[in-house]
């Protein structure tokens, strides 16, 4: 049986962005991995790496991530998916790795196991920590999920839907 890539990550939908406290928003900056453990965070920074051309590291990361999760008697046929996904020469989504890495990573693909790409991983890892994760940090995107204006917005109501209220209210 064979999956489909995974070019795109399930978008969360419990929260709106506008009820997002500022204080989870601001929990981001202390580091990737606090951004890349909150599913928010995790599904913000994947919209920005898809406008730099550059989500395909993000969903790589993920789908290694879900390997190590994964039952013994998948491991084969999902280890194969990932390389098919993303390390092939005719991969979809294409990663971009260094010659050593590359070498590695097909060394161990021999054995299939859940830590088969452990280099590679390592390396996208590094490459979005040092790269895309301070732009993220930077960018519009984040500044907007911090303004106040958004949260004021969404905590004040207008002063006609207060007085439509107090007419129901009489």
């Amino acid at each position: 049986m064979k999956t489909k890539v995974l070019r795109e990550l399930p978008m969360s939908n419990d929260l709106s962005l506008k009820d997002v406290p500022a204080w989870r928003v601001k929990k981001w900056t202390f580091g990737i991995d606090e951004l890349l453990r909150d599913p928010l965070g995790r599904e913000q920074f994947a919209k920005f790496l898809e406008t730099e051309f550059s989500g395909e590291n993000l969903r790589f990361w993920i789908a290694s991530q879900e390997l190590k999760a994964s039952p013994m008697k998948m491991m084969q046929q999902k280890t194969r998916q990932i390389w098919e996904d993303f390390l092939s020469a005719d991969a979809p989504c294409p990663i971009n790795i260094d010659s050593r890495v590359m070498d590695e990573t097909r060394k161990h693909m021999e054995t299939a196991g859940r830590y088969a790409f452990d280099a590679a991983e390592d390396h996208i890892h590094e490459l979005m920590k040092t790269d895309s994760y301070p732009r993220f940090l930077k960018s519009e995107q984040y500044k907007e999920l911090l303004s106040p204006k958004k949260k004021t917005k969404s905590l004040i109501p207008k002063l006609s839907t207060l007085a439509s209220r107090s007419d129901v209210d009489k």
